[in-house]
């Protein structure tokens, strides 16, 4: 779990958009003693979802974030639909 300002630090968008999106529900937080707590896995899963790549100005973070991913995938050696389930 990760406070806000941790996730707003991690990820380059402000400590509201973070709080809005807990609020709408795109990604989950508890509150604890007022302050909300942010998963970091529904975090992660909404910035690389669809609806995250709509976000209309991603953050300088969030790019950069993107683009080491897809690096670290394209030279990970694997190809899609190479293994039989």
């Amino acid at each position: 779990m990760l406070t806000t300002k941790q996730a707003a630090d991690l990820t380059g968008y402000n400590d509201t958009t973070i709080n809005n999106w807990a609020a709408d529900g795109k990604i989950q937080a508890v509150n604890y003693y007022g302050k909300n707590l942010i998963s970091k896995e529904s975090l992660a899963e909404y910035l690389v979802s669809p609806e995250g790549q709509r976000i209309a100005r991603h953050s300088q973070k969030h790019q950069e974030l993107m683009e080491s991913y897809m690096n670290r995938e394209q030279n990970s050696g694997m190809v899609f639909g190479s293994m039989s389930l």
